[in-house]
């Protein structure tokens, strides 16, 4: 974990490259490896037009730095910095930056990010067990119902029922099968890989860590929390 203290050198370090027009020294030797892991996993944030968060932390602070650039501080329910991520709309040309040209549900514009985890993704994401527990948090009635199968993913899923709406929640044994999977759905939801699909309501998907998460509904008050629960949508109707 890294405390504010800790880490206001670096926010001072990455103030200077924001100033400095983003420009990244070339890549050493020892940092190649790594490098090819970050950009790995940033194809794969930009494949399923995520905002580059599979998961929504506890707590996050915003900080504007110039009109065009934003800070992200993310936090877990002790306190401790779990991520910090740099979003900007002037064009980057690094390889170190992820590209959104459609930006992601809410933010329907072209941005680039940077995200830097100080800790283990699976361990800051919930599971199924920590999700029913942070809505029950919430003061929301949650209730198993049961299991359901759909053709466009690979694993079963639970039926959560929450207040009246339904949850289907399908869980995988890793964060980059969950991610190819999400990858395969539509902005619109209208399609899945090559299935297309008409919802009975306002499909809303959400990636936390190993879970695909999917409500068909338009209960607001139920949107609001499943934002500030689970995470924004990666795709919706």
């Amino acid at each position: 974990m890294v405390s504010r203290s800790i880490f206001s050198v670096g926010i001072i370090m990455l103030f200077i490259g924001v100033a400095l027009g983003y420009n990244i020294a070339p890549l050493t030797e020892t940092n190649i490896e790594t490098s090819e892991k970050y950009q790995k996993l940033q194809a794969e944030t930009v494949r399923f037009r995520s905002h580059g968060l599979p998961c929504i932390p506890a707590f996050r602070e915003t900080i504007q730095m110039t009109q065009d650039t934003w800070i992200i501080y993310n936090y877990n329910e002790e306190g401790d910095l779990i991520m910090m991520g740099i979003k900007t709309t002037e064009e980057q040309n690094t390889a170190i930056w992820a590209h959104l040209p459609e930006g992601r549900p809410g933010l329907e514009f072209e941005f680039w990010a940077i995200h830097i985890w100080f800790e283990e993704i699976e361990e800051a994401c919930l599971d199924l067990e920590r999700m029913i527990e942070k809505l029950r948090s919430e003061g929301l009635t949650v209730e198993p119902a049961g299991e359901i199968e759909q053709p466009f993913f690979s694993v079963k899923g639970k039926i959560i029922q929450v207040n009246g709406g339904t949850l289907q929640v399908f869980e995988y044994d890793d964060v980059s099968t969950t991610t190819e999977e999400a990858a395969s759905v539509s902005p619109d939801g209208s399609s899945i890989g090559n299935t297309q699909v008409e919802w009975s309501d306002t499909p809303h998907f959400y990636h936390n860590g190993k879970m695909i998460i999917l409500y068909v509904g338009h209960d607001e008050e139920l949107l609001q929390t499943f934002e500030e629960t689970i995470g924004f949508t990666f795709a919706r109707g």
